[in-house]
């Protein structure tokens, strides 16, 4: 794989995965000078990401061709990393997306004190040398391991930790865990589990096919729980446990089931495109970090979450387009945070995008203030307004709103217009879809 491929594949990766508004390729800090391959700044979380395609030099002596490709590959993305970590605590400010300098990073990195850092070295060029040496192409881990000392295998501290995995590895990672908050809880229990004592593993897709069978249903998992443990102390995975898990019909039907969460990636995504294209109606004069702000709350929901989210908006997506119909549906893994969406129906093409969109966001703020008195255990109401799937508009408008203040008089209005326009008037429940027809 030559460098051009190997950066474009992680950028592409890397943009589903964390979506546009977080993600960023090939950012500078200085006039032609790179700091990484990827920067992705999510809440208090900072991913740094290096990617290098390092020819092996098969045809020598085995030591001599790991210790080059190690030193060019590995080394070289842990220099990097670093360099990378130490500008982003101490000179934020100087980082920009172009090679000039002339465009500064749109979002607000984390204060040090608070933020997560999580470096990953992307290698590539080793897999036909560890599929003569292993039978598959992964590098194996040995967390004690501290440089080169032992033929194609890598460590983990250095002296930061750092994540050092080759392609196998980074499409098990992305294809399991395809969201930011999935990807992180991942890396987090996999740090926990290298620093509690001495892991081997023969490839890290292992150890990812043990986190994905044993998730509990918030997502978390207590990986030192499933390494089994040599006479030695050793802790391990069994290999092969990737090839089998993803031979496996419940795996390969994951896919289909997890279509409506995409939904959600979608919303996120036109939200960005519109507003980085300047074709926003409301809200184009705020900064992109205003509505990354706004939207990292429906973005840090894990896959399985916009899955139950997605089910409930694709059900009234689709419904009669002569009419309003919306969903309120509580988040499972952010308590007190509702998602309303309200779907909005066929508009004459006579309707300007403004008088569409001024309508329907008034209609948005009437819905979310009656699920504020309505539902009154949620403490952030996160609307969206979207057009019916037969709909040729493509506008969307989003409102947040916080229950900082609710009064006996807001309550008494809320109640009020639900009663006379029958929003939510037969729903009492979140995990329920309510309609409207108007």
């Amino acid at each position: 794989m030559s460098v051009n491929d190997s950066e474009a594949r992680l950028a592409n990766l890397s943009r589903q995965t964390f979506l546009s508004m977080w993600s960023y390729q090939n950012p500078f800090y200085a006039k032609g000078k790179e700091l990484c391959d990827v920067l992705v700044v999510f809440d208090d979380d900072v991913i740094i990401i290096s990617d290098k395609a390092i020819s092996y030099a098969e045809n020598k002596e085995p030591k001599a061709a790991w210790d080059r490709w190690y030193r060019k590959a590995v080394k070289a993305s842990v220099d990097q990393l670093r360099g990378a970590l130490k500008t982003i605590k101490k000179s934020p400010m100087s980082i920009h997306l172009d090679a000039r300098v002339s465009s500064p990073f749109p979002l607000n990195l984390p204060d040090p004190e608070r933020a997560r850092y999580h470096l990953i070295a992307v290698v590539h060029g080793s897999e036909n040398a560890c599929i003569q040496q292993f039978g598959t192409p992964s590098l194996s881990v040995n967390s004690r391991l501290t440089g080169s000392s032992e033929l194609l295998a890598i460590g983990v501290y250095f002296p930061e930790f750092v994540h050092v995995i080759n392609r196998t590895t980074l499409d098990a990672l992305f294809e399991c865990f395809d969201t930011t908050a999935d990807l992180i809880r991942y890396l987090m229990a996999k740090e926990r589990l290298l620093a509690q004592g001495h892991l081997k593993l023969a490839g890290e897709e292992d150890l990812v096919a043990a986190f994905m069978r044993n998730r509990r249903p918030s997502g978390a998992v207590n990986l030192n729980s499933l390494c089994e443990i040599n006479n030695d102390g050793t802790q391990f995975v069994p290999a092969g446990d990737w090839i089998s898990l993803r031979a496996e019909q419940s795996f390969l039907e994951r896919k289909a089931q997890l279509a409506p969460s995409y939904i959600i990636d979608n919303v996120i995504e036109q939200l960005a495109t519109e507003y980085l294209g300047g074709r926003l109606v409301i809200g184009q004069e705020k900064a992109l970090a205003y509505h990354a702000t706004a939207f990292q709350i429906l973005a840090r929901e894990p896959r399985t979450a916009r899955m139950l989210i997605g089910l409930a908006v694709a059900d009234v997506l689709t419904e009669n387009p002569s009419t309003f119909w919306s969903a309120a549906v509580e988040s499972t893994d952010q308590p007190g945070i509702l998602y309303l969406w309200l779907i909005y129906p066929q508009v004459s093409d006579d309707v300007s995008d403004e008088v569409l969109e001024s309508f329907v966001g008034y209609e948005l703020e009437k819905y979310i203030h009656v699920a504020m008195g309505t539902f009154r255990e949620s403490h952030i109401i996160f609307g969206i307004a979207m057009p019916n799937s037969k709909s040729s508009r493509t506008s969307r408008m989003f409102r947040v709103t916080a229950r900082n203040v609710w009064t006996v008089e807001m309550q008494e209005q809320s109640e009020l217009l639900r009663q006379s326009e029958g929003i939510f008037l037969e729903i009492e429940s979140t995990t329920r879809i309510a309609t409207r027809a108007i």
